[in-house]
């Protein structure tokens, strides 16, 4: 077969998103972003930059040191004879692969810069509580959990992964995670318990661990970002937002108190279960539409919204992932972007129409 006519069959399996993409890389259109998708390692004369979502949280943390509203803590149950020297090397482990949990944040002249440091020499700190009642035990485990989530971060000195192991008897433990948001993020703590894991497993067993390859560190994609986001391409981005966000006016619920004028962090969640038959006449009503269960549920929530406030201009933050390239995959860091939804219920459109 000649390389035309294998050209040809390529050709006729794309998408039309791709076909008409390859179209424009053949007649060398394509657009910039699409040219710059490769993601190296960035010049060693760059430094350690900052992506711009840790540089916003860097500037918050100027703002309030001592918050915790950042902290990512985590706490696993683990059931079994366990070897705390393995755990901790590999916990090393993870923390060498990943420059990121290894980096701290100073400020020079008014500016953040970063810095990759060595490996702690201790990475997991036991604390033995086997001499303690179950109830006793129980008790203390809420304490140090709840002290270790609440304890603040110093971005500047660190570390920004603190690891306590709770140890209540031979064959049963509690291990406490906790992580400052600026290294990591919702996808990255699942890639920091699944390489923590196999990495365990691997030196117990003797063997080679089989983890993906990093082809980059999480500063290669912050410089990456920076020279990708800039002049007419970051100003595009600035002026479109601030179109689709401008004239917004705040919710005004009905509550039987009025909102605070500090930010306190005091969140919460609501957790419930749909019945079967509901999901499924939700998931129906999707595939009738055209649309995500997502974009269903949104604009049901979005009316419930509009009832209890009167306004017919509604935001909804929501969070996405934000990783969209092959290279950053497997790589722990702070990748997850929140991403507003404005929906506009003026006239009062019907459900299909919103």
């Amino acid at each position: 077969m000649d390389t035309l006519q294998k050209k040809s069959i390529e050709h006729a399996q794309l998408t039309p998103a791709k076909r008409a993409l390859l179209e424009m890389r053949l007649k060398g259109k394509a657009p910039q972003q699409v040219l710059n998708q490769t993601i190296g390692r960035r010049p060693e004369e760059s430094g350690v930059p900052l992506s711009f979502a840790q540089q916003r949280l860097w500037f918050l943390h100027q703002m309030a040191p001592k918050s915790t509203a950042y902290n990512m803590p985590t706490a696993l149950r683990l059931k079994g004879v366990l070897n705390a020297s393995t755990l901790a090397a590999a916990f090393s482990k993870v923390i060498d692969r990943h420059e990121i949990l290894r980096t701290t944040y100073d400020e020079l002249e008014g500016k953040p810069i970063a810095q990759i440091n060595p490996v702690p020499q201790e990475v997991l700190k036991t604390i033995d509580i086997s001499s303690l009642r179950k109830t006793e035990q129980d008790a203390q485990i809420r304490i140090l959990a709840d002290r270790e989530a609440k304890k603040p971060f110093d971005l500047k000195t660190g570390p920004l992964v603190r690891i306590h192991l709770l140890r209540l008897t031979d064959c049963e433990h509690v291990l406490l995670v906790t992580l400052h948001h600026i290294a990591c993020d919702g996808w990255s703590a699942g890639i920091f318990v699944q390489e923590m894991a196999e990495l365990y497993d691997a030196f117990l067993s003797n063997r080679a661990p089989s983890l993906p390859k990093i082809p980059i560190q999480y500063a290669d994609f912050a410089y990456w970002q920076r020279q990708h986001l800039q002049g007419n391409t970051l100003q595009r981005q600035l002026e479109y937002w601030q179109q689709k966000l401008s004239m917004l006016s705040t919710l005004d619920f009905p509550t039987d108190f009025s909102r605070t004028e500090i930010l306190d962090y005091q969140g919460a969640f609501l957790s419930f279960n749909l019945k079967h038959v509901t999901t499924a006449r939700l998931k129906a009503l999707s595939a009738n539409f055209g649309v995500t269960l997502f974009t269903i549920l949104l604009a049901t929530f979005s009316i419930l919204l509009q009832r209890y406030t009167g306004q017919s201009d509604i935001v909804t933050g929501t969070v996405v992932a934000n990783r969209n390239r092959a290279e950053i995959e497997n790589l722990i860091g702070f990748f997850v972007n929140a991403l507003p939804l404005r929906i506009d219920l003026t006239g009062n459109p019907t459900f299909q129409e919103l």
